[in-house]
């Protein structure tokens, strides 16, 4: 699923990956597991393999709803030429019988042959290329067309069978296997993109570490996973050609937002065993607590193991609280049991096991949303006032509230200003006028 920008909604990532998280620290680094980061840039690959695989099997689902249509027209002409070779042959029979004794030999023969022949007068009946998808059609058009041997609106009948065709020819590619290998060609802001990170620099520089880990195996629990990347290689233009493994495209997977809880690693663990296994409905699973904390990275051997696993609950119901969800979006997921809740309640069993139970979303009266939405709560900060007349010029430059027009006028008095005292100072180093020496002169001759 995709925004109207092109970005996903979701990463369908494989339910056992989710069930046993490789995630680890970006400070502590382990073998065989994944950073918050390279967990973004694998779901933001699979979502390009996945959409990259939907394109090639609609593609391959149009040219069979094509080739159905084609050969129904042919179905179709097939059909009005037998009508036509029996009204031809009817026709003749008829007119050869009216000739009574007036009968050639070969008229005779090609009488006697109509006579034995019944198929060569008898009406044809119609063919379909999905027979039992079509009696659907006619037998709503009415009885004029319940009889196989009347003649169906080719227009309507074709359009009928291309829809069919199509949506059969999607749906069983869809239910084979994917491919072994899927091979992508992204640019570095494309992927960014797609694994909705940042597009900074960082993260450019990070990028090529991140799909070093990915060609490499994952464990997944005590088992190694094949790598995600069979691959991968940068390419003269500056894109990134990636060999994705087909494995990870295979079913069972669960939906996870786009939007990832990544400044926690166990957070982020966290959240992912809970998608993986706490649903929609009433959760009735616990689990050891000792166990869930190793799981989410955390070593339940050291003091303060308890205070991270609080940490990392706290982190999960904290990122699904700024989760934005549209009603429309809720309850769409929810038709596939993968809504996502509001947080999640935690319930402690004999002090050793825990189980987490999904808290729904609410909403008001409103109506629902037409567009069905993720979206992730932006912080709300605090805005300056607006200046205005009552405000003093001192205020205003505290608070460097000056816009470009008043600074422009600024510096343009302060170069006026230096140029009138450049002008006055050449004034003053200037001689004196002829007017004033003569006055001077007779001044001294009194």
């Amino acid at each position: 699923m995709t925004a109207s920008s092109g970005k996903p909604l979701f990463f369908a990532l494989p339910r056992d990956v989710l069930r046993r998280p490789p995630i680890c620290s970006a400070q502590r680094p382990l073998k065989g597991r994944w950073t918050p980061f390279d967990m973004a840039i694998a779901g933001g690959i699979l979502a390009e393999a996945r959409l990259q695989v939907d394109q090639e099997n609609r593609r391959r689902a149009l040219e069979a709803g094509a080739d159905a249509m084609k050969r129904e027209r042919e179905l179709h002409d097939k059909f009005l030429a037998g009508w036509r070779e029996v009204n031809r042959n009817r026709r003749r029979k008829k007119r050869l019988e009216g000739a009574n004794n007036l009968l050639s030999e070969n008229e005779d023969d090609e009488l006697l042959e109509l006579l034995s022949d019944e198929q060569k007068t008898r009406a044809p009946t119609r063919q379909h290329v999905f027979p039992k998808a079509i009696k659907s059609l006619y037998e709503l058009e009415g009885s004029k067309h319940n009889d196989p041997r009347t003649p169906l609106p080719l227009a309507k009948v074709v359009k009928w069978t291309g829809e069919h065709g199509y949506k059969k020819a999607l749906r069983d590619l869809r239910r084979a296997a994917p491919p072994d290998e899927i091979i992508l060609i992204l640019s570095i802001t494309g992927l960014l993109a797609s694994a909705s990170v940042s597009r900074n620099s960082s993260n450019r520089e990070a990028l090529p570490d991140a799909l070093r880990a990915l060609a490499k195996a994952v464990l997944v629990g005590d088992q190694k996973k094949s790598a995600l990347l069979a691959g991968w290689e940068e390419l003269s233009s500056g894109e990134l050609q990636l060999r994705v493994c087909g494995e990870w495209l295979a079913p069972p997977f669960a939906l996870v937002p786009s939007v990832l809880p990544l400044k926690s690693a166990p957070a982020l663990a966290l959240f992912m065993f809970c998608r993986g296994v706490v649903s929609a409905g009433r959760n009735r699973r616990a689990i050891n607590v000792r166990f869930l904390t190793k799981l989410i990275g955390l070593d339940p051997e050291k003091p303060h193991w308890k205070r991270g696993l609080s940490r990392a609950i706290n982190g999960v119901n904290d990122f699904l609280a700024s989760l934005a969800v549209s009603r429309e979006m809720d309850r769409r997921l929810g038709r596939s049991a993968a809504s996502l809740p509001m947080r999640y309640a935690v319930e402690e069993i004999d002090g050793m096991q825990i189980r987490f139970q999904a808290v729904p979303r609410t909403y008001d009266d409103n109506p629902a949303e037409s567009k069905p939405s993720i979206t992730r709560r932006k912080k709300r900060i605090a805005r300056p006032r607006p200046i205005t007349a009552r405000r003093s010029v001192e205020a205003i430059e505290d608070q460097n509230h000056e816009t470009t027009r008043d600074k422009l006028k600024r510096a343009l008095a302060e170069q006026d200003m230096r140029e009138q005292e450049m002008r006055e100072s050449k004034r003053r180093d200037l001689p004196a006028p002829l007017s004033d020496l003569k006055r001077a002169f007779a001044r001294l001759r009194e």
